[in-house]
């Protein structure tokens, strides 16, 4: 995470969330990585980053993110691994080498 150490009377303020979801199945893993890019504070509900818990942050990750294009995005991956749409099946030929 990355922090504005001050703004408006308030210390340490999240700014930046870098995060990753991975998924398996059936041997194949699938991740993607992202950044939130947080909004404002409200100064009435601020909690000092020293007492972010795991829950809060992701809580915060899980309001904000398109959760359902994210997941929709491994299962493509998965899907494109087990069944490639493209393949290398090697040259129709023989190739000489002189």
């Amino acid at each position: 995470m990355e922090v504005e150490k001050s703004e408006n009377n308030l210390n340490n303020i999240v700014k930046v969330i870098y995060w990753q979801k991975i998924r398996e199945q059936d041997g194949f893993i699938s991740i993607v990585n992202g950044e939130l890019n947080c909004p404002d504070p409200n100064p009435d509900n601020f909690i000092d980053y020293n007492n972010l818990t795991f829950d809060e942050v992701c809580n915060w990750l899980e309001k904000n993110l398109d959760l359902i294009t994210i997941d929709l995005a491994l299962t493509e991956d998965i899907n494109n691994q087990i069944n490639p749409k493209i393949i290398d099946i090697g040259l129709p030929f023989k190739q000489e080498i002189n």
